[in-house]
């Protein structure tokens, strides 16, 4: 897993995600979704501190992130390099 933080008005870079991961927010902020020009798509989106959320293999996209919010954003992001099948016998 990896820590990610960007301060006021800092961006991650349009990236795509091609492994299931989860991430939780360590500090509440206030997140614009980028397109690969770096224009906005749809709303900031609040991000509360301690939400954790699974990304799963069929929900996989590409995106950047801009933090518009008033404070630093953190999140600790942990991808998943192997997927084990439900029931696998294990």
């Amino acid at each position: 897993g990896w820590r990610s933080g960007s301060s006021v008005w800092r961006r991650a870079r349009y990236h795509t995600h091609t492994r299931p991961y989860a991430f939780v927010n360590l500090e509440a902020s206030l997140t614009q979704a980028l397109a690969p020009d770096g224009g906005a798509v749809g709303e900031p989106a609040y991000q509360e501190e301690g939400q954790v959320t699974f990304v799963a293999h069929d929900q996989l996209s590409s995106h950047g992130v801009r933090n518009v919010g008033e404070q630093t954003f953190v999140q600790f992001v942990v991808e998943f390099k192997v997927v084990l099948e439900k029931n696998c016998g294990r």
